[in-house]
């Protein structure tokens, strides 16, 4: 047996809290303990002070985080303990004593306790935005820290347009990179895949990492990166001692770089809690994994695909530990969310069907597995086959993206499909074309890249059982060999791509020409000076009664009732307090239908009834502008980027071109879901182009 890994403190350290220095409190027996706890937890801000970090690294509104708190109870008593002091010592909305408010209520929610939270902070925000001002760091972090809250309790369609309005907000005051930015965002990808926009949640998670990345050094991104890249060989060489000792390295360095809170950082934590388990430590991986998944569930949101996962390893983990009741909520939770998010037929969702039948008594057995269809070759390039399967599964990833983006519309998923059929192979084919032209540039690919790929494969969809995913990927026409082999093909065409995209160099006038040539990509969006009225469908017994009722106040409103004085009364949205009101709120930044009625309205004008899922919503436009275009200095980097990315599209085209021309590229047969009618006809007519 491997020697066990060290205990790690549990995640709520990180909580993000600011618990100052109190004033002495009266020495009675009770104050004394209140001042001990208090005194205890504004260690974490004398310890920040005295290393020299950076207040602007937390997503809190510069709040250091809460040290060495063992419990729940503890965190919270200590920020109690807090609340209490300062309204004595201060006042009760002294900024001191309004920022230990907001650091309870996030430990609260940080608990599991959201509905709790979004009370509290729903009574704290307009004092917050008195005391402060609207764009202040603390108000922002109020505003993300009650959405979180309000988006914890299942009212995502609520949060949605007041995320995009808060993070607008939140990007021009504090910045693109800011931790708190970058936390709303996060958050905001999970209320998107709570609605069942994983396109756009997958663009916002992504994005938000990518800036998260941006703000520390090449050297230190290195280093992250080398370092992770050694603790997941060691995984995959089974060392798993030695993997999680280099996890255990990894783990503070990445905290102070990233965050303690960032997802990297969180999926670093449960990597180190598997390899725990692999090592037979199987309670205290779950009670790390129990750790990890309260984080996640506050900063991504339930149905974010980190905290699926998360949720689906320590399934498995209390499944492996004999513990079947403990693990079969937490199985159904990562199926039921993966319904919701990926779809039925997804692999994720598939395998999280077969943990919860393996922990439900009397669940029906599975049927054995299909014998696996005759796989055929349907072109070569150069003698390198593009089988069958390659061509099905990117028709089939293809279809499943766009029905994630476009929910419920058949027309367009029937043109989407056709248009993926008749694509699909020669994707295929400018894939083999480039990823054979790398090594001919020198280029080699590491092939621990390749093992990391595929390893990250079978662990987010088979939880890293082998077996399952094999079974899974016959049930698809595939093969381990096939899907290494796709896999491979796909990274060198990538590294190709990017190579062919490194050679390219713009000088200062061809920026500078483009950005005249080019002037509306950069002009600033329309911005809008508007109100909103938000009334839940269930205000009412019947939806048709609640919509009644909300055209009934669109009526008072036109007949001439101050609009901000209705919303006032009957909104249930987080504006009602202001009367509903945004102020200048870019219109690119507002949801779908919610900019549709906007473009089409004027001033001092009022919507019709908007429908989002589960509310009915009425917005007001006062007024509207275009704010001046940023001067090209301001947006030289965006422009230069621009016209790479498109001289680098042309180059890559080109280079396309003369490979097609070049190599023996043979139809071996119809490709299995070609239905292109005019192509049987242009065979006949000799036509060889792909």
């Amino acid at each position: 047996m491997h020697a066990r890994l060290p205990v790690m403190k549990p995640l709520l350290s990180c909580l993000p809290l600011l618990l100052l220095v109190l004033l002495a409190a009266p020495h009675s027996p009770a104050a004394q303990k209140k001042q001990d706890l208090a005194s205890k937890a504004g260690e974490g801000e004398s310890q920040d002070k005295s290393q020299g970090k950076s207040k602007d690294k937390d997503p809190g509104g510069g709040l250091p985080p809460l040290r060495q708190e063992n419990t729940a109870a503890d965190a919270e008593k200590a920020a109690q303990a807090l609340v209490e002091a300062r309204t004595q010592a201060h006042g009760p909305e002294d900024k001191e004593t309004l920022r230990a408010r907001l650091q309870l209520a996030q430990v609260i929610l940080g608990q599991d306790r959201a509905a709790d939270a979004e009370a509290r902070l729903q009574a704290l925000l307009p004092v917050v935005t008195r005391v402060f001002g609207a764009e202040q760091r603390e108000t922002l972090a109020c505003q993300s820290a009650l959405l979180s809250a309000t988006a914890a309790t299942g009212k995502n369609a609520e949060t949605e347009a007041e995320y995009r309005s808060l993070i607008a907000t939140a990007q021009r005051v504090l910045g693109l990179a800011d931790a708190l930015t970058l936390q709303a965002r996060w958050r905001f990808s999970g209320v998107l895949y709570a609605l069942g926009k994983r396109t756009e949640a997958e663009a916002e998670d992504r994005q938000a990492r990518d800036l998260s990345r941006g703000s520390i050094t090449l050297k230190e991104r290195h280093s992250i990166d080398t370092q992770t890249a050694k603790a997941l060989k060691l995984r995959i060489d089974k060392k798993y001692s030695d993997a999680g000792h280099a996890w255990l390295k990894l783990l503070p360095e990445q905290t102070r770089l990233l965050g303690a809170e960032h997802p990297d950082t969180l999926k670093a934590q449960v990597e180190l809690a598997e390899n725990v388990e692999a090592q037979g430590w199987g309670a205290e991986a779950a009670q790390r994994l129990l750790s990890v998944l309260a984080v996640q569930q506050r900063v991504l949101g339930a149905l974010h695909p980190d905290t699926l996962g998360t949720c689906s390893i320590l399934a498995a983990c209390l499944r492996a530990q004999n513990r079947p009741q403990e693990a079969l909520p937490y199985a159904r939770r990562a199926l039921e969310g993966c319904q919701k998010v990926f779809g039925s037929g997804h692999l994720d969702t598939r395998l999280n069907q077969q943990l919860v039948d393996s922990l439900t008594p009397g669940a029906p057995t599975p049927p054995p597995a299909a014998a696996l269809p005759q796989d055929r070759p349907v072109a070569t390039v150069d003698g390198v086959p593009i089988l069958a399967s390659d061509v099905r599964k990117m028709i089939q990833t293809g279809v499943e993206e766009f029905q994630q983006k476009h929910p419920g519309e058949a027309q367009k998923l029937e043109q989407e499909t056709a248009r993926l059929k008749r694509s699909a192979l020669g994707i295929l084919i400018d894939q083999q074309l480039l990823a054979s032209e790398l090594p001919r540039v020198g280029i080699t690919v590491n092939p621990l890249l390749i093992e990391q790929d595929f390893e990250a494969m079978v662990k987010n969809s088979a939880q890293g059982d082998l077996a399952a995913f094999e079974a899974m990927l016959a049930r698809d026409g595939l093969t381990l060999e096939k899907l290494r082999k796709a896999r491979l093909r796909l990274i060198n065409s990538t590294a190709m791509r990017a190579h062919l995209a490194g050679t390219i160099k713009v000088t200062d006038e061809q920026v500078r020409d483009f950005y005249e040539k080019n002037r509306s990509l950069w002009d600033s969006p329309v911005e809008v000076k508007l109100y909103s009225l938000t009334v839940p469908e269930t205000l009412h017994q019947t939806d048709t009664a609640t919509r009644a009722h909300v055209e009934s106040l669109r009526e008072k409103i036109s007949k001439g009732a101050s609009f901000p004085a209705v919303a006032r009364a009957e909104s249930k949205d987080s504006h009602a307090e202001d009367g509903g009101a945004w102020g200048w709120t870019p219109v690119t930044s507002l949801s779908p239908k919610i900019r549709a009625a906007v473009a089409t309205m004027g001033k001092a004008s009022i919507s019709p009834i908007i429908e989002e899922p589960g509310l009915f919503i009425l917005i007001g436009v006062e007024d509207r502008r275009t704010p001046p275009p940023p001067p090209f200095e301001k947006v030289k980097d965006q422009v230069a980027a621009r016209l790479k990315n498109d001289l680098a599209n042309e180059h890559i085209e080109k280079t396309l071109v003369r490979l097609r021309a070049a190599a023996d590229i043979q139809r071996l047969a119809p490709a299995p879901e070609e239905t292109d009618p005019g192509k049987k006809q242009r065979a006949r007519d000799g036509e060889t182009r792909l």
